[in-house]
């Protein structure tokens, strides 16, 4: 096979790649895809060009990050195009994946039954589903097709492997369902145990985490992003107050913002993320600051990065000090793979608590503090990315005003270092954070209004901040962590 040039434009060399894949193979990457592209867009897929422009539009693949393209070739063991066309070896490859794989251990499970059964055992698996998937999904269908039906009807996924089990026995193949069975324990115990290979090693696997359980193990939780180093990463502040300079709109000053950042300083360092706190920011202050950090602050060391915008806003935008607009997605974009190629692959994470600014900021008494007064704050940052690895927290739905008091801060930033305070420490992922800080904020009741956070994400995996820190109730009352709305 004819080796490739190192410098082809990536174009170019995709589409020599995909000429020397296969109908199986394609079949195949689109099965390992799956996460990483939208079930509809893999459905349209009939040629591996399609697909690996999906990937690339999502930025899962870029001139700059080759990995997941390496990850995926050397996966359904195409070792020549490993070789030829992207210059890796398949020793790298193996060094590489033992803590950089991006497609799970649940996919690369399911990919491995998928190809180990043959032909009648599929026609048999089909015949055996004929009456619990319609039959429509069952005719002219390949395995991978099957199995992604299964999920889509929810009768299998990571934690929900029985269905599977029981098929695999049925058509005669113990071997595989023990590889399931080993698959669920070494999820159970983690991912430093995972040469449990038979029935006496699942009983010894049982045991050693019964006896030596680790509540903070080296190994991040399978499915889950590395979070390691002696600094986790950047969490960048800005904190805009004084708006009194503002000459494209009237802007009132943000009483209470000192306190959002003072709890969003005490929680991240406790998270070990290098905090830097940047005060009242013009418009293009905050576009040269996100641009300096991507340029000089962000190395392939940093494991996230963690921005936090404390300003005025309206829908998809925040407001500088001087009035002028910087749309959410402009400040998303500065991390996305291809601007920031540090950070392709890792968790982005913005929280974003920005007034609404033009309408009047009425005091709005609180039923269970009545002596409080709050001042509204925010529309929603709808403007999203559609990058791969990134979160938005907003304070607020969309068209919905939300709270910040006017000495101790706001309601949301509040509510979110209270729950990072204690869940972190329980190993919780940042997902299940949010819906906690969605679900304390609903049960508030304001005179007349309520307040309901939003979240929105692109991460493929958990993000879990490996972390302890001391629990919430013995931190002394009136310290910075104890902002209250």
């Amino acid at each position: 096979m004819k080796r490739y040039s190192t410098d082809m434009g990536l174009n170019p060399l995709l589409l020599r790649i995909s000429g020397e894949l296969t109908t199986s193979n394609l079949w195949s990457l689109k099965f390992l895809c799956t996460g990483h592209v939208l079930l509809k867009d893999l459905e349209r897929v009939n040629e591996a060009k399609d697909l690996f422009r999906c990937l690339c539009e999502k930025d899962v693949i870029s001139k700059e990050d080759l990995s997941f393209l390496k990850e995926l070739l050397f996966r359904i063991k195409r070792r020549d195009l490993l070789r030829n066309a992207l210059d890796t070896t398949s020793e790298e490859m193996e060094k590489e994946l033992q803590n950089n794989a991006r497609i799970s251990l649940y996919r690369l499970l399911l990919f491995s039954i998928a190809e180990d059964l043959l032909k009648n055992q599929v026609e048999h698996i089909i015949f055996l589903l004929r009456d619990t998937l319609p039959s429509n999904k069952l005719e002219k269908r390949t395995i991978f097709d099957i199995l992604l039906e299964m999920e889509t009807s929810d009768l299998l996924r990571e934690d929900k492997l029985d269905s599977l089990k029981d098929l695999m026995k049925s058509v005669g193949r113990n071997d595989l369902m023990n590889k399931i069975k080993t698959f669920e324990v070494t999820r159970k115990v983690g991912p430093q145990q995972e040469n449990c290979t038979d029935e006496k090693s699942h009983a010894q696997c049982e045991r050693r985490q019964r006896e030596s359980p680790s509540p903070l193990p080296e190994v991040e939780p399978q499915g889950s992003y590395m979070m390691r180093g002696e600094t986790l990463g950047h969490c960048l502040i800005i904190n805009n107050f004084d708006f009194e300079k503002s000459t494209t709109i009237r802007l009132k000053n943000r009483k209470g913002t000192e306190a959002d950042a003072e709890a969003l300083t005490e929680i991240f360092r406790r998270l070990r993320f290098t905090i830097d706190e940047r005060k009242d920011l013009t418009a293009e202050a905050i576009r040269q600051t996100m641009e300096s950090y991507r340029k000089t602050k962000i190395d392939k060391d940093n494991a996230c990065f963690v921005c936090c915008v404390l300003s005025h806003g309206k829908r998809g935008t925040v407001y500088g000090t001087d009035g002028s607009e910087v749309p959410i997605k402009d400040l998303t974009a500065f991390f996305n793979g291809r601007n920031c190629p540090s950070l392709a692959g890792k968790p982005k994470v913005f929280f974003i608590q920005a007034c609404q600014g033009h309408d009047p900021q009425h005091g709005v008494p609180v039923e269970e503090d009545s002596g409080d007064v709050y001042e509204s704050d925010a529309h929603p940052m709808l403007s999203l990315p559609i990058d791969a690895d990134f979160l938005v927290g907003m304070a607020t739905v969309e068209d919905c005003e939300s709270y910040r008091h006017i000495q101790t801060g706001s309601m949301y930033i509040r509510c979110l270092c209270d729950q990072l305070a204690i869940q972190c420490p329980r190993r919780v992922d940042l997902l299940t954070i949010l819906t906690e800080v969605n679900k304390e904020l609903a049960s508030k009741v304001l005179v007349g209004k309520k307040q309901m956070p939003e979240f929105r994400t692109t991460l493929r995996k958990k993000l879990i901040f490996p972390v302890p820190l001391p629990d919430r109730n013995t931190l002394e009352a009136g310290e910075s962590m104890d902002v209250s709305t």
